[in-house]
């Protein structure tokens, strides 16, 4: 079946302006246009769409997603099968932040006592293995910094965990509510410097590990759709943040 702009559009959920500008950067072109104008999509078109709607949902640029697709050793299934994979991976770390926020409401209205730490169930083990996954990544699983995480978030107590996925989260909302300012606002680099002594609570990191990190909240898309849930443009803020921050204390 073939589908025109509106009818695609609508089957996804998406608008005809979206999908003219996919179209105008060759991203997902029309697989035919009649000497109308017409443009109609093809079956094979609405499978790239699918997978581009896929890879925005992991956080990817559209131009990282047109890089993947077009690349020679593309294949959908394999692709399908990363995506199943992600996405249960996410639908577990919800199921867990849903039982957490049903125990907080229980715990409000008095029915269910829940302890300081009980409050941060669901992200203390996802949100550490993302961090280990980004510490592995970027020094390799035998680097010093790679030890120290796994060292020292083991030897922790619930509550100092909980304390400390506090402060991250306050950092991130902080930023995201600065948003607006220059990178070299001095309430943002009040924020970075919290940043860089937080992550000392997992690996002694150096000014120039701490702009590697920052680069990745722009470049790896897990860190940039964490980010980006609280503002589309804070990834790459924070890492221009980081810069003035490493640049002024190098």
């Amino acid at each position: 079946m073939a589908y025109t702009v509106k009818q695609l559009a609508d089957l996804a959920g998406i608008s005809v302006r979206t999908l003219h500008y996919y179209d105008e950067i060759d991203l997902l072109p029309p697989s035919t246009v009649e000497g109308s104008g017409y443009r109609y999509y093809d079956a094979g078109a609405v499978l790239r769409l699918q997978q581009i709607l896929f890879y925005k949902e992991l956080g990817l640029s559209l131009k990282e997603i047109k890089g993947l697709l077009d690349a020679p050793d593309f294949d959908v299934l394999t692709a399908l099968e990363m995506h199943k994979k992600r996405i249960e991976q996410k639908a577990g770390r919800i199921r867990g932040l849903l039982q957490t926020v049903e125990n907080t409401i229980q715990h409000l209205k008095g029915t269910q006592p829940m302890s300081d730490s009980d409050l941060f169930k669901g992200f203390d083990e996802a949100q550490q293995e993302e961090w280990e996954k980004e510490v592995v990544e970027r020094w390799g699983a035998d680097n010093p910094a790679t030890i120290q995480s796994k060292q020292r978030w083991g030897s922790m107590s619930d509550a100092q965990k909980a304390e400390i996925l506090s402060e991250g989260q306050a950092i991130t909302l902080g930023l995201a509510e600065l948003i607006d300012r220059d990178p070299d606002d001095p309430d943002v680099q009040a924020l970075v410097a919290r940043q860089h002594k937080w992550i000392g609570n997992f690996y002694d990191c150096s000014l120039e590990m701490l702009e590697g990190l920052g680069l990745m909240y722009t470049t790896d898309p897990r860190f940039a759709e964490n980010y980006s849930r609280h503002h589309p443009d804070l990834p790459q803020f924070f890492y221009e943040a980081i810069k003035v921050y490493v640049k002024a204390n190098g």
